[in-house]
């Protein structure tokens, strides 16, 4: 584990990172905070295990003259309003102070500063997300995924893992879709709600993100409604879930959400993450764009898993072959041959239905299946949901 920031700092306090602006297997330029002081912390010098940062304080308008590159980095730490620079040694293991002490601009050696004429430029991520809503006329929703302990050292999702975050994540919001469709009365034609368009790695260490379009402009009336609603309905919810809303349990108890939301949040807690979401909903001219944000925090899962009702839990999820027996739309079950010994039964996912499929009993296809399990009157029981299913090749 690598220390990026101090410990009980006797002049700073306890420092939260906030940005990394260069990263190469670790930080060496960034900005953190301490109530409302913005520090600069530029790496000075390495000692064996020990870091030497230079922490430049600032006041929130000065960190964002200079984040927007009004004002030259070396700036902060020589021309700052405090006139002063506090040098920092600390463990890198640990995190631990072994020196600490105020400079004066004339004390800062300008060779551990940046080559003079050095400038930030950064853009509040939100802002080129109205700019892409309203250029592209679609919505946008930005998808971070991030670990509440990143910021003490490097953290690393194995990809399988991130995939199933991001799968389900699309999962919930189609079903979401699907569900508000059947409430409403209204029509729902295979609507696909999003494509990716963009993926990178955060400039936080350990942070992953998505920047999601939906395929449908704007002017198409069914799928603005679908996703309007739909995302409304999922940002109305992490919220309910971050209050610990008294109405949870009769909004969950009865849901058919439910087992969607369940999945996304076991498959985000397993991966010690949170989630935070900025859509960008262009206006009717496309000349604006409304925004909105809510974030899934620790907590937030935890009152979703304690919640009372709650008492079904994903297992796996299984490719399996086999001939199909039963497929019913109306009732929403399936049963599933895979030998004259061993059949699977169970429903059929929301998404699967809205597809449309036509399938021939007796046919071999493939599909994939999740198991969970929950308790009824003290018991254990396994329910088996179908999610997909396609025709087997040379059958």
């Amino acid at each position: 584990m690598i220390h990026y920031i101090p410990k009980n700092s006797r002049i700073i306090g306890n420092v939260s990172l906030i940005e990394t602006y260069f990263w190469h297997n670790r930080s060496y330029f960034q900005a953190c905070k301490s109530g409302s002081t913005y520090y600069l912390a530029l790496l000075s010098e390495e000692k064996n295990n020990l870091d030497l940062w230079l922490y430049a304080p600032l006041s929130k308008k000065e960190f964002d003259l200079v984040r927007r590159g009004k004002v030259q980095t070396n700036d902060a730490f020589l021309l700052n309003k405090t006139g002063l620079t506090y040098s920092i040694l600390f463990d890198r293991k640990t995190g631990e102070v072994v020196e600490e002490k105020s400079l004066l601009p004339n004390e800062i050696e300008l060779d551990c500063l940046h080559d003079d004429g050095y400038y930030l430029e950064c853009t509040d991520s939100i802002e080129n997300l109205k700019i892409d809503a309203i250029d592209s006329k679609k919505h946008q929703l930005e998808v971070k995924i991030e670990s509440p302990i990143v910021h003490n050292r490097a953290h690393t999702i194995p990809l399988v893992a991130l995939g199933n975050v991001c799968k389900n994540f699309q999962k919930l919001i189609n079903d979401t879709i699907s569900y508000i469709a059947r409430v409403e009365n209204l029509t729902v034609a295979n609507v696909k709600s999003f494509v990716a368009l963009h993926a990178w790695i955060d400039p936080i260490p350990g942070s992953f993100g998505l920047q999601l379009e939906s395929e449908k402009v704007e002017k198409e009336l069914a799928s603005n409604i679908y996703i309007e609603k739909s995302l409304n309905y999922i940002f109305d919810l992490i919220n309910e879930l971050e209050a610990n809303d008294d109405n949870l349990v009769t909004k969950l108890s009865d849901n058919e959400l439910t087992p969607s939301l369940m999945l996304f949040g076991e498959h985000l807690r397993a991966i010690d993450s949170e989630l935070a979401l900025e859509w960008a909903s262009p206006s009717r001219t496309y000349r604006s764009a409304d925004i909105r944000s809510v974030k899934l925090s620790q907590l937030g899962l935890e009152v979703l898993s304690k919640l009372p009702f709650v008492d079904r839990r994903f297992v796996r999820e299984e490719k399996l072959s086999g001939k199909l027996d039963t497929f019913s739309c109306k009732n929403k079950q399936f049963i599933l041959e895979i030998d004259d010994e061993k059949f699977y039964k169970g429903k059929v996912s929301d998404q699967l239905i809205d597809m449309e499929l036509s399938l021939v009993i007796g046919k071999v296809y493939n599909a994939t299946i999740e198991e969970w399990e929950f308790y009824k009157k003290g018991k254990k029981k396994k329910e088996y949901l179908m999610t997909s299913i396609i025709v087997k090749v040379n059958e």
